[in-house]
Parts: structure tokens; C-alpha cells; sequence
């Protein structure tokens, strides 16, 4: 199977009220995240909540240790940059709405 628990999810969602932003952000979150044992999802544009523009990046392989390191990597670089949009990030989601 390609599914937990045979392989993880790590889901990255960033939210801003500007989509170019999102954009930008995504596509240096997407650079930095490459790897070749790792599929790359996205960025996925979803409903907006509250005027606020959602896209998600969704990592999908078969080293769990490997997704929540560069997992937590992103986190870091997101607060260190002091980015302007905000940051979720779930490892092996339930529901990817």
C-alpha cells in the first residue's frame, strides 16, 4: 500500500488574506522539501476561511523520521523568517479537506 501506515503524510497549510504571498512561500517550502525517496503534492489551493487564502503541500514517503525532521525544519525557517502568513502542520492527517 502507499498509505499509512505502509508510507506517511506530513501536511503543510499556509494561510495569508494575499495569494501571491502564499504562492512565493510555497514554492521556496516546495524547493527546500525535495528529496527523491519523497512525493510532493501541491501547492493545493483550498477553500478560503474568513477571507483568508489556504494552499497546501502535502509530503507523502516512506521515512517517517525523514518527513518530521524537514517537517520541523520548515517550522523553523518559518518563525525565523518571521513570515507573514501563518503555518500549520500535521503529520499524518486524518482528513485532508
Amino acid at each position: 500500500g502507499n498509505y499509512p501506515p505502509y508510507s506517511y503524510l506530513g501536511a503543510i497549510t499556509l494561510l495569508h488574506k494575499d495569494i501571491e504571498i502564499l504562492n512565493e512561500e510555497a514554492k521556496v517550502i516546495i524547493h527546500f522539501l525535495k528529496r527523491d525517496t519523497l512525493k510532493i503534492l501541491g501547492p493545493i489551493e483550498l477553500i478560503r476561511l474568513m477571507d483568508q487564502y489556504r494552499l497546501r503541500i502535502v509530503v507523502k514517503g516512506k521515512n517517517e523520521k525523514l518527513i518530521s525532521s524537514l517537517l520541523y525544519e520548515v517550522y523553523k525557517y518559518h518563525l525565523e523568517s518571521k513570515k507573514k502568513s501563518k503555518l500549520e502542520i500535521d503529520m499524518n492527517p486524518y482528513v485532508l479537506d
